[in-house]
């Protein structure tokens, strides 16, 4: 989840990892500039500053990765309804594929291309489902993860 607040930018390293694997355009050397600032053995769901601007940019225009200020202003009933959409969806593709797994079992190479892109599409899927999980439960007073904010306003603390 990615956190924007005025000029301030921090999204956590789980999310890097999920765009270098779902977007062509990651900037490549923001990773390579996170692991030299904070090495590689940062926790996954640790938030980390984005202090270079072109790197904000990305991450500002970046559709993929939910914003924690849209998240926060969803009502409980909402949240569990955009769950419930993804859940619903995700059983949709998994009944079309036991319905037409034959038809992509003939050839071998389509096959297991079809296979890696559903596979990747339910890992991506199971990851907006915890990015929800996360807000609930910072909602309930329950969160499992540091924030960088204070109820929805960013705090004067440093990550790192």
């Amino acid at each position: 989840m990615k956190i924007i607040k005025d000029n301030d930018c921090y999204i956590q390293m789980n999310d890097i990892l999920y765009l270098i694997r779902n977007s062509n355009f990651f900037p490549m050397q923001m990773y390579y500039d996170i692991i030299q600032k904070y090495g590689d053995t940062l926790p996954l769901n640790e938030y980390i500053k984005i202090e270079n601007e072109e790197y904000k940019e990305y991450i500002k225009s970046c559709h993929s990765v939910f914003d924690f200020s849209y998240l926060m202003s969803k009502t409980p009933y909402e949240l569990d309804e955009f769950s419930d959409e993804i859940i619903r969806n995700s059983s949709r593709i998994c009944s079309w594929l036991s319905h037409n797994d034959k038809k992509y079992m003939k050839n071998r190479n389509t096959n297991i291309m079809f296979r890696l892109s559903v596979s990747e599409e339910m890992l991506n899927r199971k990851y907006f489902l915890s990015q929800i999980k996360e807000i609930k439960l910072l909602k309930s007073g329950n969160p499992t993860i540091e924030y960088p904010v204070n109820n929805g306003e960013l705090s004067l603390k440093k990550t790192n």
